[in-house]
């Protein structure tokens, strides 16, 4: 796994920034198998958003029961603006305004170079306590 790793000393202050939301869809996308999940705070580089959330599944499929489950988990804490690529599956993005989420499967996760191209995000990789 490239970057840097939960309970590391450079990535620890960013596991406060969680909200019990954020923490609520990290922690569903870990129960349902998800093979990583990535917090990206994002808030010093755009003001598109503050925080991006990358969770890469197994399969279209699988992309598509997370992306069912984020809609589910974060309806009472925020208000979608807008989905894309759910049809297809293989790359889904759900605007939240503060918090986009990208879920993908692993082949589109390496096809567009993901680590490349948040690299210089802070990062916290979810691991379930």
């Amino acid at each position: 796994m490239v970057g840097r790793e939960l309970g590391t000393a450079t990535v620890q202050p960013l596991s406060s920034q969680l909200t019990p939301a954020l923490t609520l869809i990290c922690q569903e996308m870990k129960l349902a198998r998800a093979l990583e999940v990535r917090v990206m705070f994002c808030a010093e580089q755009t003001n598109a958003c503050a925080v991006l959330l990358l969770v890469i599944a197994r399969s279209q499929t699988h992309n598509r029961a997370l992306a069912r489950r984020v809609r589910s988990i974060a309806a009472p804490y925020y208000c979608c603006l807008g989905g894309e690529g759910e049809a297809l599956g293989a790359w889904i993005a759900l605007d939240y305004q503060e918090l986009i989420v990208h879920l993908m499967d692993q082949d589109t996760f390496t096809i567009y170079n993901q680590d490349g191209l948040w690299n210089d995000l802070p990062t916290l990789y979810y691991h379930e306590s």
